[in-house]
């Protein structure tokens, strides 16, 4: 059972460009909710997944992935466990992401053994169809089950 959150963007003055918004949350892979990656460990659904929209226009994002927790060998900048996360299209009623049909897939980051990973990307607008007002879900996964760790997913929006 995986944990579903909603997020909006919001504006933030702090961050130095008036023009920009971000949001920013903070999560764990725990031994229920580290699932591993898609397609390869039909765990996947168990990861967290975070629910994005966006207004009637196309919007340029950048999603950044960072974990917490300091390499195992003080002397590296690399980590044992490569960590990712990939956007999906939601176009059905479900909360939660179970399954991918063909063009579900936004993008999908490099997995990687650093303590951080970016991806800037469009979103389009995404019509309702059937009463549904499509989404967008943001999933941050560890490569390989059972992996634990602490991060924070940021999502930084270009103001139009």
């Amino acid at each position: 059972r995986a944990s579903i959150f909603e997020c909006s963007l919001i504006e933030d003055g702090e961050v130095g460009n008036p023009g920009w918004f971000h949001l920013s949350v903070s999560g764990d892979w725990t031994a229920r909710t580290a699932g591993g990656c898609y397609p390869n460990y039909n765990s996947w659904r168990n990861n967290p997944q975070f629910k994005c929209m966006t207004k009637n226009r196309p919007t340029r994002v950048l999603v950044h992935l960072e974990r917490e927790s300091e390499p195992d060998d003080a002397l590296e900048d690399e980590y044992e466990h490569p960590i990712g996360f990939y956007v999906f299209r939601n176009t059905g009623p479900s909360i939660q992401k179970l399954c991918v049909a063909p063009g579900d897939i936004v993008t999908c980051s490099d997995f990687v053994t650093t303590k951080t990973v970016s991806t800037a990307i469009q979103l389009d607008r995404l019509d309702p169809k059937n009463g549904f007002t499509p989404s967008y879900t943001i999933i941050p996964c560890t490569f390989t089950p059972n992996r634990l760790d602490n991060y924070t997913l940021t999502i930084f929006s270009e103001k139009k």
